[in-house]
């Protein structure tokens, strides 16, 4: 049944892929979708790869995308286009059921994933844990914010008469796992009058490195290596969901290249290489996540 829901939408799939790729990138003025030119796949003859991803993996997918298309080892005319876009975990979910173009989908959360697979959208045998991550309070490098993040901390009175950022909690993962950390703590509802939403993991960092908010609840992985932040304090392991990133190849079964295109793609992701950049950008790797 799935696959031929998924046939039926071709139409609307192909019809769809220039306008919503251009409102996604209108969406994310700070990350607006990319083509990837030569990417390292052929003698499959697909056209190009649709990366949905978690905005949080912006820096490490574009390097892992950037070496796979030097790579070489896979490299043969005519290459496909590797073209991601980012955006919070629950907005890509909700294009991808709605017919958007997406071959591989990177989600911060595993219930987002589990909707697309119940949509019938997740190509059996390729979903699987990517990488892992960890929740902390991040605020601007030359900030003198100190703060113990434990059972009754008073986090309004820390900030002062600034604003906490972090991402939206109705769709963006990290802002579900903000809110639980402060709910553990007893300190959501001393901020939740103070919170900035923001649409996803990136427009949250980037706010926090601007100054516009005295700190924010973000990944490490946002802060590992960013001269712009610096972390405050972790949040104790146990307040929040632990932060597993999952990647499945998602859409159309057909055309078989482009399918084919997607898994090897997906494939290398998850191997050696590509994890060591995920793990330089902060990010556990899929065997540190289990």
């Amino acid at each position: 049944m799935a696959r031929t829901r998924l046939l039926r939408r071709r139409p609307v799939l192909v019809a769809a892929c220039v306008a919503i790729a251009g409102f996604v990138a209108a969406l994310l003025p700070h990350a607006p979708a990319r083509a990837q030119s030569d990417a390292a796949i052929a003698p499959i003859a697909a056209k190009r790869i649709v990366i949905a991803a978690a905005a949080s993996t912006l820096a490490p997918l574009d390097e892992a995308i950037r070496q796979f298309r030097t790579a070489g080892a896979l490299a043969a005319p005519p290459s496909p286009q590797i073209v991601p876009l980012y955006g919070s975990s629950g907005a890509l979910a909700r294009q991808i059921i709605q017919g958007g173009p997406a071959q591989v989908f990177i989600s911060a959360d595993g219930r987002w994933m589990d909707a697309v697979a119940k949509a019938g959208y997740v190509a059996p045998d390729t979903r699987r844990v990517f990488v892992a991550n960890a929740l902390v309070l991040a605020a601007p490098s030359d900030s003198r914010l100190r703060v113990t993040l434990e059972p009754g901390v008073d986090l309004a009175k820390a900030i002062g008469d600034g604003r906490l950022a972090t991402a939206d909690p109705a769709h963006a993962p990290l802002g579900r796992y903000a809110q639980s950390a402060l709910e553990r703590l007893g300190a959501w509802k001393g901020v939740e009058a103070r919170l900035l939403r923001l649409a996803d993991a990136a427009q949250a960092r980037v706010i926090v490195e601007r100054g516009a908010a005295a700190a924010g609840i973000l990944y490490a992985s946002d802060v590992a290596g960013n001269s712009r932040l610096r972390t405050v304090a972790a949040f104790p392991p146990g307040t929040y969901p632990p932060p597993v990133y999952e990647i499945a190849v998602v859409g159309l079964p057909e055309p078989a290249a482009d399918q084919r295109a997607a898994r090897a793609f997906a494939d290398w992701l998850t191997g050696a290489a590509a994890q060591a950049i995920f793990k330089r950008h902060g990010f556990l790797t899929a065997a540190e996540a289990r």
